[in-house]
């Protein structure tokens, strides 16, 4: 690892500056831990891909129609009730107490699926709040305390966890948008309702730790199947991506949730891979490190950095680096 730096600030005073070793909420990449876990038990004989979800989950609708591996695979129909509720997309009003059973009590409020399950695929927040409870279910075990017995633990992930009652833990960054010309921090939050779905934590070290361990950990024809994902909620967002064939890895961890690094990352791989093939076999590490400014946005406040360890990485720690006060 040649570089691995952060810039910007985790705080509203501006007091905590972004490092290699700042905690984030990392949002829906938290499915890809749910899933690694979904695998475990498979290859442990406690679960199977084409088990009905009635035979943990009775009580959903339609269970008798969906199989573990739609909710996987997001090829379920069920509607996501965190897109299609719009409580869920405040959450200045998700301070409540919220159970397992509230979630599926909101699940069945919608009383329809989108398509017959298996016909057709549509990401849904749902699928993998039903996987976190079957996982419970079968393992005995809380979530948190699964994950952290079977991935984060061995992994030696020592910052990467599940939030649960609440959003806030010191010393991690805070989340912030801007919403009517205005700058906006995220208030505390029950994050319970994102259980499994999203409510996870980690750092850049952390996830870079977590794919190149994922092999050891599963069978390939699994690990191959958990190679990228992409988060968002107000405030935050975030991505992780590994590219194998070219050992690229690429990790975005943002605390401003108007940020988009849809461009930088396919402008990243294409470059990455461009210059890769003249120099397989022998590849010059520090050729590919160095600062690279996002010319695509409004302001020129935003800089990433770009490390290298195999042939290629990239880590990515980003928040205005003139962290804006809060309003």
């Amino acid at each position: 690892m040649l570089v691995d730096k952060g810039f910007g600030f985790a705080d509203s005073q501006k007091t905590r500056p972004n490092t290699p070793d700042t905690i984030f909420p990392i949002a829906s990449i938290t499915k890809l831990f749910v899933r690694h876990s979904v695998f475990l038990l498979v290859e442990q004989g406690r679960l199977g891909l084409d088990d009905q979800m009635r035979q943990y989950l009775p009580e959903v609708m339609f269970s008798d129609k969906i199989k573990i591996s739609d909710l996987v695979y997001h090829t379920s129909g069920l509607p996501d009730i965190h897109n299609e509720l719009p409580e869920f997309n405040d959450p200045w009003n998700l301070k409540g107490p919220v159970s397992a059973r509230d979630l599926i009590e909101k699940i069945n409020s919608l009383n329809r699926l989108h398509f017959q399950p298996g016909s057709e695929s549509r990401y849904s927040n749902t699928n993998y709040l039903l996987l976190a409870m079957i996982i419970e279910k079968i393992s005995g075990l809380p979530l948190d305390r699964f994950l952290s017995d079977n991935i984060f633990g061995p992994f030696g992930m020592k910052n990467t966890g599940l939030y649960r009652e609440n959003s806030r833990l010191p010393g991690h960054a805070e989340g912030f948008l801007r919403r009517g010309g205005s700058i906006v921090f995220l208030p505390d939050f029950n994050f319970r309702n994102f259980w499994g779905s999203g409510n996870a934590y980690s750092t850049t070290r952390d996830l870079y730790q977590y794919l190149k361990l994922i092999k050891r950990n599963l069978k390939p024809e699994y690990s191959s199947r958990l190679v990228q994902h992409s988060g968002y909620y107000s405030g935050y967002r975030t991505f992780i991506k590994s590219v194998p064939e070219i050992d690229l890895a690429i990790i975005i961890l943002s605390n401003y949730g108007n940020f988009n690094p849809d461009f930088l990352i396919n402008e990243t791989y294409s470059y990455v891979d461009s210059r890769l093939e003249p120099y397989r076999g022998q590849p010059p590490l520090e050729y590919f490190a160095g600062d690279y400014q996002a010319g695509r946005f409004d302001t020129k406040d935003k800089s990433f950095i770009f490390g290298c360890a195999g042939r290629a990485s990239l880590f990515v720690t980003i928040s205005p680096s003139s962290h804006p006060q809060r309003v």
